[in-house]
């Protein structure tokens, strides 16, 4: 009989919701082969008593409505679930228990209050004491506009850091939940909280030395703790006036320039209860923000590992530096002893510069951190707001008043589970899928960041929008990326030109109101990944019109004739561009423009086909076959010829299917040809993500596992054999000499070329949706490229997929595991039937001489006609 496992409720891990009727999802687990849902049942325990949903006939199991009552804020209930397959009826599952949040604005009894001791880079200290009698529930609302964390009785409530995370602050704020029962005592007790500057108020951006206050002049706290006596009275603790505010020890505290802690100014006991407080000031006590107040909607930004020192240096200059093996994103964590007045100063960096920290591609972010040591005895320190990328951390600690045995780097991330994998015979390719695996994970801190490390760590949209397939395989972004999708269309210009960043952010000198080529794309092609992923109907629902809004810009302005000027990103990082101009590479702006256009049209056509919107598919429809005819007549030759002539060019217009079908031979054997006569990538990365797959489209899987053989620059096997764990911003951000690019703009935790780790596990494994959220699954592996073995595995929403094969000298052998609810389809090397397999474990087995093997013999590499071996006559 099927077993119901991992019911949950949207994509909440602690059981926390912040809408009244919440989406259910779960997994089964089944021995009977082929097993698909016949039918479900949902009950909800409620008031003491089972009410049971009527039976829901058919598959679904992912993202289910709720079929009762919408929920009341607060209220606590538990859902159980039992499905009946071909093996029969379930039992009902273990009930999960979900709780609501403050669903509705008239919840909040606490205002927002203001330090008055506040300054720019400082850290404001909160109290409140008051007193209570026997808790048997409490619950602490909370938010801030800056960065908080706090504590009830000296401990700190969760594991949530650089709360309330970011989002477009002038249009939604989100709030977090604990349970804080056992936090409180009978009689006296403190809520207190820590408040910084963070994205709210801090510096942000580089150009001319950042911007501050960006989203208000002043930080502010807003809590509501709740208190549910043994005797079945309640109390409300808020922010109002009661409560006082000083400073601490945290004496500064920026993102950009490191956190300094002074252990003398530190008050004891200001968290818990006795502390005079008469000399702190008081608070001004202001309304609730505008913005809309959300609760959590997926996992927190928390330190989610440590690591220790892998190995200590002496630079040339006699500093002490630890190395820790590797580019993590989070802060450090050090234990001291010694004399009063002791001075430790940490300075980080992602590599070493002849020895030395490589701070040049910091620009202004002095990423410092200090610790003056008081009173006597051993203090255990890690910065509380304090977070960068960095491998390497240099100690200047005059006085050997830190025990190097604890040091440890924390890595801060959001605690997204990881949910992809792939290996392979080729140990450098899983060097690459780590180093995506490491590098993604560092940038998410509640938005897709760029980098970590220099004055920006902003959302760039282009880059997100390409990194996003590879994120979704890799970690449960489901919740984390709708959310940063709902900014994007909330921050979205009224022509339906999307803002570079997200959240926005004024970006001097960088585009205005006016439409961008590849990164705008991001509106249509990162909710399409995401869709694609985890089958999440409403979350495209919610941003189909931001997806119509970019299509209707980008078309308008090919259609016209290209009108607004201002800066294009254009083929963004191809490596012929001059170093401190990436956005002049081999193809012209208008032509990324145009071709992104085409793709963003079709994105949202296939959104507006996804969700029945009969009115946007007719619209779309005339907007696309408007859009082929302008491109084909200004861009495209008779031959297939694409203005620019470039890899990138050729590469965008067959991906996107901007060619009419007589024009696609043509266009492919020009892609094929300037391959040959370079011997290497010629593309930014929009052309990047781009040609790989079309070279395995069009039938030359062997000119793809030939170009990810490369080990010269740009390939991704260079950054490899000089040492990255992590992708870099640029092919050579480091040099084959070991020195620093020369560009200003140089990162080495950057994971925008990471979308090669997606082309290795859904061509060399094999394994992509073939509908979304894994109803299907395409399993079509493509041996090539000296790779003899591959492995991969996805945790989707159905339950764990296997695909695993072998190439040896006689056979090809692939295993695969379904899990139930899904179907495969199957794919074999060299094969083109369609082979469909349920749930369950399958082997299947070829000679090998069957299988396809690399075999071009054409030259590479020279810069003048090459015959090349002759293509099939439709070019595929």
């Amino acid at each position: 009989m099927p077993e119901v496992q991992r019911l949950r409720a949207e994509y909440a891990v602690d059981g926390i919701v912040d809408v009244p009727q919440p989406r259910l999802s779960w997994q089964v687990a089944s021995a009977c082969p082929d097993w698909v849902q016949i039918a479900a049942q949902l009950r909800v325990l409620r008031s003491g008593h089972w009410q049971e949903a009527e039976v829901l006939s058919g598959p679904d199991q992912v993202l289910v409505s709720w079929p009762f009552a919408p929920l009341d804020s607060r209220e606590q209930v538990a859902v159980a679930v039992r499905v009946w397959g071909p093996d029969g009826p379930s039992d009902w599952s273990e009930p999960v228990w979900l709780e609501a949040g403050l669903l509705e604005r008239a919840d909040w009894r606490a205002r927002m209050i203001r330090p008055t001791c506040h300054v720019d880079d400082g850290c404001s200290y909160l109290r409140v004491e008051f007193d209570a009698a026997q808790v048997v529930r409490a619950r602490l609302y909370a938010t801030a506009q800056g960065v908080y964390d706090c504590l009830l009785n000296g401990s700190n409530v969760g594991a949530d850091r650089l709360a309330p995370g970011w989002t477009s602050y002038t249009n939604r704020l989100r709030y977090q939940v604990h349970d804080v029962t056992a936090l409180l005592r009978v009689g006296a007790n403190v809520l207190a909280a820590r408040l910084a500057d963070g994205w709210f108020a801090g510096r942000l951006g580089w150009w001319h030395g950042g911007l501050r206050h960006l989203y208000g002049e002043r930080v502010g706290l807003l809590a509501q703790l709740e208190l549910t006596m043994a005797d079945g009275s309640t109390r409300v603790i808020g922010t109002d006036q009661s409560w006082r505010c000083g400073r601490g020890g945290i004496v500064s505290t920026s993102f950009y320039d490191g956190e300094t802690f002074v252990q003398d100014e530190e008050r004891d006991g200001w968290e818990r209860p006795g502390f005079d407080d008469s000399g702190w000031s008081a608070v001004d006590v202001d309304d609730l923000p505008k913005a809309a107040l959300v609760g959590p909607q997926f996992p927190a930004i928390q330190v989610v590992d440590s690591l220790p020192v892998a190995r200590w240096l002496t630079s040339p200059s006699g500093q002490v530096i630890a190395d820790f093996g590797q580019v993590v994103t989070g802060h450090l964590k050090l234990s001291l002893a010694g004399a009063p007045g002791s001075t430790v100063t940490i300075r980080v960096a992602e590599v070493l510069d002849a020895g030395e920290l490589a701070v040049r591609p910091q620009r202004t972010a002095a990423n410092t951190d200090r610790v003056v040591l008081g009173q006597p005895g051993r203090l255990e320190w890690e910065p509380v707001f304090a977070v960068r990328s960095f491998r390497y951390a240099q100690l200047e600690d005059p006085a050997a008043v830190v025990d190097r045995g604890a040091v440890r780097a924390q890595l801060l991330r959001n605690a997204l589970a990881r949910t992809g994998w792939f290996r392979c015979s080729d140990d450098e390719l899983n060097r690459l899928a780590e180093n995506a695996a490491w590098g993604i994970a560092d940038n998410m801190l509640d938005v897709p960041t760029d980098c970590m490390l220099r004055d920006e760590r902003l959302g760039w949209i282009g880059d997100a929008a390409h990194v996003a397939p590879t994120a979704a395989f890799l970690y449960d972004t489901g919740g984390w990326h709708a959310s940063w999708l709902a900014d994007l269309a909330l921050d979205q210009r009224p022509n339906g030109s999307p803002t570079m960043v997200v959240p926005a952010i004024p970006l001097e000198p960088f585009p205005g109101d006016y439409p961008v080529a590849v990164f705008s794309d991001a509106a249509c092609m990162a909710p399409a990944a995401v869709y694609r992923q985890f089958g999440d109907l409403d979350m495209l629902r919610h941003q189909l019109p931001s997806m119509i809004g970019w299509a209707r810009c980008a078309s308008a302005e090919v259609l016209d004739g290209f009108p607004s000027p201002g800066f294009q990103f254009g083929d963004w990082l191809d490596p012929t561009a001059p170093p401190d101009n990436p956005e002049n590479g081999l193809t012209e702006y208008d032509v990324v423009m145009a071709l992104g256009a085409v793709r963003s049209v079709r994105l949202a056509l296939d959104a507006a086909r996804a969700l029945d919107d009969t009115d946007a598919t007719t619209e779309l429809t005339g907007l696309l076959e408007r859009l082929l005819t302008e491109v084909d007549h200004r861009y495209v030759t008779a031959a297939g010829l694409i203005a620019s002539d470039s890899q990138t060019g050729y590469a965008l217009a067959l991906a996107t299917d901007a060619l009419p079908e007589d024009k696609r031979a043509g266009a492919f054997a020009r892609l094929v040809e300037l391959l040959r006569r370079r011997g290497r990538l010629q593309a930014g990365y929009p052309g990047t993500f781009a040609l790989m797959d079309v070279l395995v489209d069009y039938g030359r899987a062997d000119l793809a596992h030939r170009l990810l053989s490369a080990t010269e620059v740009p390939s991704w096997r260079y950054a490899v054999r000089q040492g990255a764990t992590t992708f870099w911003e640029r092919w050579d951000s480091l040099l084959a000499d070991g020195s620093l690019n020369p560009g200003d703009m140089l990162s080495f935790n950057h994971p925008v070329f990471c979308s090669i780790v997606d082309w290795m596990r859904r061509r060399i494994g094999g394994l992509a949706p073939a509908a979304p959220g894994y109803r299907r699954i395409r399993v079509a592996p493509l041996p090539g490229g000296g790779v003899t073995w591959a492995k991969t595995v996805h945790e989707c929403p159905y339950g764990r997929i296997e695909v695993a094969w072998t190439l040896d000298e006689t056979r090809f052998e692939l295993t695969l595991l379904v899990p139930p609810g899904t179907v495969a389809e199957v794919i074999l090397p060299g094969e083109d039937a369609v082979r469909t397999a349920g749930s369950g474990t399958h082997r299947y087995e070829l000679p090998a001489e069957r299988v396809p093997r690399d075999n071009d013999r054409g030259r590479w590499g020279v810069h003048e006609h090459v015959a090349a071996a002759p293509e099939p006559a439709d070019g595929r």
